[in-house]
């Protein structure tokens, strides 16, 4: 609704802009049906964005969300095994990673959410841990999870267990860390073919063709495209890439 109302609105003023420049210029700009047309379209128009992105928006967040707990949860679980280490109780375990969202992102937040619930709302630590379960969008963390219940619940040794699993999940994150490399070098390769090599023989190539064809008009369009459309794409398009395949930690 707000959108259509909005996209009315909007279209009320393109229209009234529009019209007011014809009468400046004295001929028209659009046929006239459009005049018409516009403050029926584009409520519609921005009213389906709106929806889409409302759509859109918590998946995305959600993707974020576990993506950044991945990210995260080798060092969280290095803090966490540290702290049992040293004797430290669950309760105050999660209390202190809760504190830590500048380092440990929304793993902190999973940590402070589990600790507010044994505390604020007198839930005991596996009912805690198990709504944290239920709530985390990573398979990782909840795996992680089920382990530190798993291990209370047999009487296992916590520390053990923790240990272990923060050892594993180092192991994996130096495997990814090995992809990633290797992924940026073939990136990079790729880039000195594509985003320097290839744009500097189209720019040679272009001048030999203004030198000898006699094409000078042409060549110097050409010239422009390779100069301020194609090189800024290309540059553009790779760190895109770039930013995407390397973990924000």
């Amino acid at each position: 609704l707000i959108g259509a109302v909005s996209g009315i609105v909007i279209g009320i003023i393109i229209r009234e802009i529009l019209l007011g420049l014809e009468a400046m210029i004295g001929k028209p700009i659009l046929p006239p049906v459009l005049y018409t047309i516009i403050p029926v379209i584009l409520p519609c128009l921005l009213a389906g964005t709106i929806y889409l992105l409302l759509l859109i928006s918590p998946s995305s967040k959600g993707k974020a969300r576990k993506k950044d707990i991945d990210n995260h949860i080798p060092y969280a679980a290095n803090f966490i095994t540290a702290m049992a280490s040293a004797h430290a109780t669950p309760q105050a375990i999660f209390k202190s990673l809760g504190k830590q969202e500048g380092t440990y992102g929304e793993i902190s937040k999973e940590a402070a959410w589990i600790y507010r619930d044994m505390t604020a709302l007198g839930c005991d630590l596996i009912t805690a841990i198990k709504r944290a379960i239920e709530r985390s969008p990573s398979e990782k963390f909840q795996e992680f999870l089920q382990g530190i219940i798993g291990t209370l619940t047999a009487g296992g040794q916590l520390k053990t267990y923790l240990s272990g699993r923060a050892e594993h999940y180092m192991r994996e994150n130096r495997r990814e860390q090995k992809d990633i490399i290797e992924s940026l070098g073939v990136l990079a390769e790729s880039y000195i073919v594509v985003g320097v090599a290839m744009p500097l023989f189209l720019i040679i190539m272009l001048v030999v063709m203004s030198w000898v064809g006699g094409m000078a008009a042409l060549s110097s369009i050409m010239f422009i495209l390779v100069v301020f459309l194609v090189l800024p794409i290309i540059h553009v398009g790779y760190a895109g890439i770039i930013y995407m395949v390397t973990p924000k930690v």
